[in-house]
């Protein structure tokens, strides 16, 4: 199991995070208000990726509890990376 954590992440980061996932890939937050829980982003016909989230302070740790196996870890973490890069 893979762990990322990002620093500095707002809730109102967080939030456009969220909000942008969603559009984007139709990523769903598990509560879909809450600070802790799971995400899930269907991967077409292949499966889907799950993360554990936690947004603790303005620490935002994602783990990585599934994922197709042609999907690299790393593309899901620069993927990650580059949304809250546009949302700061």
């Amino acid at each position: 199991m893979e762990q990322w954590t990002w620093e500095h992440i707002t809730q109102q980061i967080f939030d456009c995070v969220k909000a942008k996932s969603e559009k984007e890939h139709g990523t769903h937050y598990e509560p879909p208000e809450g600070d802790t829980g799971i995400c899930w982003t269907k991967v077409s016909f292949l499966g889907k990726v799950v993360l554990k989230f936690n947004l603790a302070g303005e620490t935002l740790t994602y783990v990585l509890v599934e994922k197709p196996g042609v999907v690299p870890a790393s593309s899901i973490k620069n993927g990650i990376g580059e949304t809250i890069e546009s949302c700061r």
